[in-house]
């Protein structure tokens, strides 16, 4: 019978083989770190071929790139994609409630 400790490291390790093909496929300039246009190709992917807007890119960016180097880094590509699937899926709820609470309707909550 498998431990708890070792499912939790086949689990991980299944995680960076992952990561490590769809940064492979993305990286196309080996740089070790997915560009705006690199994960811009990436957020489509995951988005049914339809494009991101510049706006959703730099979103993603913004919150997923934890060790602040204006890129997605191996370490930090599935955190991007749960983070795109998570807004795509909330998308229209946000917009609901932009559109009941923007009073102002300039794009900011508040009176």
């Amino acid at each position: 019978m498998a431990t708890a400790a070792y499912i939790g490291l086949k689990a991980a390790r299944r995680q960076q083989a992952s990561a490590a093909r769809i940064f492979q496929k993305y990286d196309t300039d080996k740089t070790l770190q997915l560009e705006r246009d690199q994960l811009a190709l990436l957020l489509r992917d995951y988005n049914g071929g339809k494009d991101p807007d510049a706006d959703e890119v730099e979103f993603i960016l913004k919150v997923a790139d934890t060790d602040g180097t204006d890129a997605i880094g191996q370490d930090e590509v599935l955190y991007a994609l749960k983070v795109w699937s998570t807004y795509r899926h909330a998308k229209e709820r946000i917009r609901e409630y932009f559109e009941k609470y923007d009073f102002t309707r300039d794009g900011y909550f508040g009176p």
